[in-house]
């Protein structure tokens, strides 16, 4: 595993008891969209699913409750151990290893109704690692079959120099909690390649209150959609569906994809 690969795995270790946290709002964007798409899964009897970068098994739960076979993978073993945890407790059957996307082909061997790789999976990639992706990605994927992908728009998301962004915010109950997390951003001029991460979180009680403050430091996370588009048609794939949403992600954008 390379330096990059490394500082990303790390940080997806390091923050995986905070994911929900962090990505709240994502969580139920995701729950919307799959509603959304269903029709298109049955139209294409999706049977089997596998989620590239399942994080703690938020959406291969979805899926599942569905009616789904489910499988997942992810770069961080902590998130992988995570999800298996949080999946046993949902009595949701599924198999889930450690893997790089970027050799995901040679790690699983079976092929897939739906595939699917979201978030800001992508991003974490340079240009060319991008491409490869890609393909895996076609690679495990049925003949007939899906893919699904989302990613930050990076031209608009880089134009737009935004420096901060909340990210959710809330009650957790369960832990007697009042939790704000946000990104710290910066944008590297014209760069499209640099990817830094790092993440702390804060837990103090004011007055009996126990606030949990959860920030991330991002340098760069784009992705050019022109790239991705080039790199379907490559492989022969057709878009069923495409959306540009601003909840969840800001500047997310969502795409179906048919492997002819």
């Amino acid at each position: 595993m390379d330096k990059k690969n490394n500082d990303i795995n790390s940080f997806y270790s390091t923050e995986n008891g905070d994911f929900n946290y962090l990505y709240s709002d994502h969580i139920d964007f995701s729950q919307i969209l799959f509603e959304t798409l269903e029709p298109l899964f049955k139209e294409y009897k999706v049977k089997t699913v596998i989620d590239c970068c399942c994080g703690v098994g938020n959406d291969l739960k979805d899926l599942f409750q569905k009616g789904y076979d489910v499988y997942g993978s992810d770069l961080s073993l902590n998130m992988v151990n995570t999800a298996i945890k949080n999946l046993k407790k949902e009595n949701v059957p599924t198999k889930i290893i450690q893997s790089d996307v970027l050799y995901i082909n040679k790690n699983i061997k079976e092929t897939f109704d739906l595939v699917v790789f979201r978030g800001n999976a992508l991003g974490h990639l340079s240009s060319d690692e991008q491409k490869k992706a890609i393909d895996n990605l076609f690679g495990i994927t049925k003949n007939n079959g899906l893919i699904f992908i989302d990613f930050r728009n990076g031209e608009k998301y880089h134009h737009k120099n935004k420096r901060f962004e909340l990210r959710g915010h809330g009650i957790d109950k369960h832990n007697s909690e009042i939790y704000f997390s946000y990104y710290i951003l910066k944008h590297p001029k014209n760069n499209f390649e640099q990817y830094k991460i790092k993440s702390r979180t804060l837990i103090f009680d004011y007055k009996k209150i126990k606030i949990r403050l959860v920030c991330s430091k991002i340098e760069a996370n784009y992705v050019i959609p022109d790239t991705i588009i080039d790199r379907i048609k490559c492989n022969n794939g057709k878009i069923l569906f495409e959306k540009s949403v601003e909840n969840g992600l800001q500047h997310l954008q969502s795409l179906i994809i048919l492997k002819i």
